[in-house]
C-alpha cells in the first residue's frame, strides 16, 4: 500500500489513481449500498473507518489523501468524470508521503487493459482514466 511504503519509485508511464476510503461521507455509501444492505453495510463502514484511522496515524499520512479529491472544490474527478485522481509529488509530501520519486516524464491520466471481466459490453478492453488534483492546499 502506497502510503505504508518508506521510499517509492513509480516508473515512467504509470498510473496512480486514487478514489475514495473509509471516510467517505455516509451520503455516498448509502447512494451506493441497496437500502436493504444499508444498516449491516454502515456497521461494517464504522468499524473499518477506525482501523484506517489507526492505519493513517501509524504511518503519519494524512488520512484525507483518500478522499482530497472528492471534497475540494476543485475536483477534477467531478469535472473531468474520470475514475479518480492523483496528486503533483509537492503534495504527496505534503500528506506525509515523503520519499517519492517519479521517473521519466511524469504520470499517465489513462491506462487500457485486456481482458477485463467486469466490463461487460467489451470485456477485452477497458480504461481508467485519472486527473492531476492540482492546488490541494491552497487557500481561496
Amino acid at each position: 500500500m502506497l502510503p505504508a511504503a518508506k521510499s517509492l519509485t513509480i516508473d515512467a508511464n504509470s498510473l496512480l489513481g486514487w478514489h475514495g476510503g473509509a471516510m467517505q461521507s455516509d451520503e455516498f455509501w448509502a447512494n451506493s449500498i441497496p437500502k436493504s444492505s444499508r444498516a449491516v453495510f454502515m456497521d461494517y463502514i464504522s468499524i473499518l473507518r477506525e482501523k484506517e484511522t489507526r492505519f493513517f496515524n501509524a504511518v503519519g499520512v494524512d488520512q484525507k489523501i483518500t478522499t482530497y479529491g472528492q471534497t475540494t472544490k476543485n475536483s477534477c474527478q467531478l469535472a473531468q468524470k474520470t475514475d479518480g485522481w492523483y496528486y503533483s509529488v509537492e503534495d504527496l509530501k505534503r500528506m506525509g508521503i515523503k520519499n517519492i520519486t517519479i521517473k521519466g516524464d511524469g504520470l499517465k491520466s489513462e491506462i487500457e487493459y485486456a481482458n477485463d471481466s467486469t466490463n461487460k459490453t467489451d470485456p477485452t478492453a477497458h480504461k481508467i482514466k485519472s486527473c492531476l488534483l492540482e492546488n490541494v492546499f491552497e487557500s481561496g
